[in-house]
């Protein structure tokens, strides 16, 4: 009989802005030291070997994670428990639980799109703002046309990580 997994999505809110520093490690630390705060080394001996974080997004702050089929509450109430990650306040949300990778990934893939695409369209809809309403932009089309520059080439580097992001987890899928 084969070993069966649990795959859940979280996503990190931050109170304040994100550490530069967060990774998978950051995670995985914090998780294992919740487990063994709140369940004891029982806890730690029955998900060390098959917990670990599948996936990482630092554009949304959302990640998989994967642990055995017969603790995954015991792992997903750790990680409710978590309330500081390198100094800062956060709370971490799952969005979605399956017994496989690839499933877990379509809803990743899914929810990262959509976020992305309402980040960009809020930011462009306040930009637009910003630009209609600001006097000084108005008067001075040289900074007008730096500022969309460079708009432009955040908005392409956002694209470009998503692309990237998108791309790692169909390759983890096939």
């Amino acid at each position: 009989m084969r070993f069966k997994n649990r795959y859940l999505f979280f996503i990190v809110e931050f109170e304040d802005h994100p550490p530069k520093n967060m990774n998978g490690q950051l995670l995985i630390r914090a998780i294992r030291k919740s487990v063994v705060e709140n369940f004891g080394d029982f806890g730690y001996a029955k998900v060390q070997k098959s917990l670990s974080v599948r996936f990482y997004s630092g554009l949304t702050h959302s990640f998989i994670l994967k642990m055995p089929r017969d603790f995954h509450r015991m792992v997903w109430a750790a990680v409710s428990f978590i309330t500081m990650l390198s100094q800062k306040r956060v709370r971490i949300r799952s969005l979605a639980m399956s017994g496989t990778l690839s499933k877990c990934g379509k809803t990743a893939r899914f929810w990262i799109r959509n976020t992305v695409q309402q980040t960009l369209l809020t930011d462009d809809t306040n930009q637009s703002s910003m630009i209609i309403e600001g006097d000084d932009l108005q008067s001075n089309p040289k900074r007008a046309s730096i500022k969309a520059v460079a708009e432009a080439k955040y908005n392409s580097k956002i694209k470009d990580q998503l692309l990237r992001e998108e791309v790692g987890l169909s390759e983890m899928n096939g």
